[in-house]
């Protein structure tokens, strides 16, 4: 269960952090050893360069928690949880390159070029002459059978 909430926390968008935080808290606990092995899992499935950020990350979540659930330790808590995601969730982002690794190439959305984007081929329709192509469609309404030849 600790480590369900703890890649919840990290890995998906988590609305409410406080109603994970107060589980969290309590789990970690209970379980210390347990957090330490899925922390070093956590920090060791990290990029070499990222490791020591993720570390400090983690060291931050628990710095000045004491062991108990007293209100003002578990608000704490709260409050080092929300630091923390932050933290994870921009290191996971910013990704640092090199000289001889270059950045991905930007995602491409569409396939087609922009001339096809803006004169869509259409198989069933031919316009016939200039006029009809600088008609909008609110003026073209009964007059579009006379404009446009239907091919068959």
């Amino acid at each position: 269960m600790l480590s369900t909430v703890l890649n919840i926390i990290i890995f998906e968008d988590c609305r409410n952090q406080w109603s994970m935080s107060r589980p969290l808290l309590g789990l970690i606990l209970l379980n210390e050893k347990y957090f330490a092995d899925l922390r070093n899992s956590i920090v060791n499935s990290q990029p070499p360069e990222k490791q020591q950020a993720m570390h400090l990350c983690f060291e931050n979540l628990m710095e000045g928690i004491e062991r108990n659930l007293l209100t003002k330790n578990r608000d704490r808590f709260t409050q080092n949880l929300s630091v923390f995601r932050r933290e994870v969730n921009d290191s996971m982002k910013n990704s640092t390159y090199g000289v001889t690794s270059p950045p991905p190439p930007p995602l491409r959305m569409f396939t087609t070029d922009l001339a096809t984007v803006l004169n869509p081929p259409h198989p069933r329709v031919k316009f016939i002459g200039e006029r009809t192509r600088n008609l909008s469609p609110l003026s073209l309404k009964g007059s579009i059978m006379s404009s446009v030849d239907l091919i068959r």
